[in-house]
């Protein structure tokens, strides 16, 4: 993701198997917990260059080769911490803040090529990244059903099925626009 040698590869080797290249969903990410003030530069640097010049050099190596298939998309991963905060992943927060202003940018400079740019926004799914110690997901029911509205923790193949749909014909007149798949957490909090 941080590597611009790697981007070219990536592109290429796309363009070898397909022959074209008309989308990108830019979908790596790190995550550290660390309060803000007890973060390391290193891995504030090191979260940032993954997650958010990982994503800009994504755009910047493919969009001139979805433009040259015609159009096509590019569905950037943000998060629910992008759209609002959370205590604790500071670094995590601010990179992804970030990468819905590349978002917003994006949609603006490439709609007249044909390429629509949207972000997905997680809030809690259940991937090696929001549980690193692999803590079994029933141990964190309770802590899901009281925060989340929707009861649960997301699957990854939700957002999945949100990236798809922002590539597809049916999101046809939408860009630069972020959207919050979080069962609700957003929303705000029940006291019932």
């Amino acid at each position: 993701m941080t590597s611009e040698d790697d981007w070219s590869a990536a592109v290429a080797a796309a363009k070898e198997r397909f022959g074209k290249v008309d989308g990108l969903v830019n979908n790596a990410g790190i995550l550290r917990f660390n309060e803000l003030v007890s973060t390391p530069l290193d891995e504030f640097r090191a979260i940032v260059s993954v997650n958010q010049t990982g994503c800009f050099l994504g755009i910047r190596a493919v969009a001139p080769e979805i433009a040259a298939a015609g159009g096509g998309t590019i569905v950037n991963t943000a998060s629910y911490t992008g759209i609002t905060g959370m205590a604790g992943v500071g670094a995590y927060a601010a990179s992804k803040h970030a990468v819905l202003g590349l978002t917003r940018v994006a949609a603006l400079e490439l709609a007249a090529k044909g390429i629509r740019v949207n972000a997905v926004c997680p809030g809690a799914i259940d991937t090696a990244m929001s549980n690193p110690e692999g803590v079994d997901p029933a141990a964190t029911a309770e802590l899901y059903r009281k925060l989340v509205p929707l009861g649960r923790i997301g699957r990854p193949e939700e957002v999945a099925a949100l990236a798809l749909f922002l590539t597809g014909e049916d999101s046809a007149y939408i860009t630069g626009q972020p959207f919050v798949i979080d069962g609700g957490w957003l929303a705000g909090v029940s006291l019932f």
